[in-house]
């Protein structure tokens, strides 16, 4: 993905569900701050100000031809997460490089196969698994 891209849209393809499943993903960007908000990161080496798009970017948009599918996700120069909320439950997407000279690999995992998620009464982000 182009972080420096303009575009309204963009299409993440062939999200590996699983070993035989892959979708598309249609996503548009947005902002949960207002056009004009600054983030100031203070530390030992002083006052910094920054726009959002200068730590990330998010998106939001559905799952290609699937009607009421659900998909976050958030961008920056290292790392992607997000989740994919589907008819079969919710998947998990966060990228990992497992050795510091490795690829970096998107790993994608169902939300039935993260033990801690299965918390009775806990809800993630206003999204309930229906699994």
């Amino acid at each position: 993905m182009n972080l420096q891209q303009t575009s309204t849209t963009c299409m993440l393809k062939g999200i590996e569900l699983d070993a035989t499943r892959s979708v598309d993903l249609a996503l548009v960007p947005f902002s949960a701050m207002a056009d004009d908000g600054v983030i100031i990161v203070e530390g030992s080496k002083g006052r910094r100000f920054l726009q959002q798009e200068d730590i990330v970017h998010t998106y939001r948009g559905s799952v290609a031809g699937e009607p009421g599918s659900k998909v976050f996700v958030s961008v920056t120069d290292s790392k992607l997460n997000g989740f994919i909320s589907r008819e079969d439950g919710i998947y998990w997407m966060a990228t990992n490089r497992p050795q510091p000279d490795a690829e970096l690999e998107l790993l994608v995992t169902h939300s039935r196969d993260i033990p801690a998620w299965d918390v009775e009464g806990v809800e993630f982000c206003g999204v309930v698994a229906n699994n």
